[in-house]
């Protein structure tokens, strides 16, 4: 009795079903909605660190002042947009002229504190929507009118009392007289004597 050859099936290719294709790894179509998921995964991440690294204060300001801006804008008849607006000086000339005449709703004027901080928002807003490369209000080189009339406003809000709040004031000769005839300066006793000390030499 002959003994029956076994068939050596090594040497035929092995057959895999299309779902069985479609999930394996070397599957560049599988591969690429991995890329694809992993990409959109690490850009989810990266925008909720881009809202973290926000400050409310901060985006508040820039929203008031890019807002006040934008309509005095249009009151002025200035109708090309910031992100089309490619000339630096009509730029300057623009927010020169926000700055000159900007005023509170009552009437009265900024302190320059809030001047300061609308340039400072201003360039915020800028930095994100104007074509002009590497824009930088500060800059004096870039903006030279712009930062002489800040400076001049500052200097004039300064002269009319609506300048930054000094952490202290030296007092005059008349001050100095009137405190040292107040009844509590006094040598004929030793808390007179104390007052006077520290007021002299501290």
């Amino acid at each position: 009795m002959s003994k029956k050859r076994e068939k050596n099936t090594s040497h035929f290719p092995s057959f895999q079903t299309a779902t069985n294709l479609l999930s394996s790894s070397d599957n560049p179509i599988n591969n690429s909605n991995n890329i694809d998921n992993i990409q959109d995964a690490a850009q989810i991440k990266a925008s909720y660190y881009r809202e973290k690294a926000k400050v409310k204060n901060t985006e508040k300001s820039t929203k008031s002042w890019s807002t006040k801006f934008e309509e005095f804008r249009a009151c002025a008849g200035y109708s090309v947009p910031l992100t089309d607006l490619k000339n630096i000086s009509q730029l300057q000339k623009q927010i020169v002229e926000f700055i000159s005449t900007m005023k509170m709703k009552n009437g009265n004027e900024y302190k320059a504190t809030s001047v300061k901080q609308s340039v400072d928002a201003l360039n915020r807003y800028l930095l994100h929507l104007s074509p002009i490369p590497q824009i930088n209000l500060h800059d004096k080189y870039m903006f030279p009118d712009l930062h002489d009339v800040l400076h001049g406003k500052l200097r004039d809000l300064q002269e009319h009392g609506f300048g930054e709040t000094l952490g202290s004031v030296a007092i005059n000769s008349q001050q100095i007289q009137q405190i040292l005839q107040h009844p509590k300066i006094t040598t004929d006793n030793p808390e007179g004597l104390c007052i006077m000390f520290f007021f002299i030499y501290q």
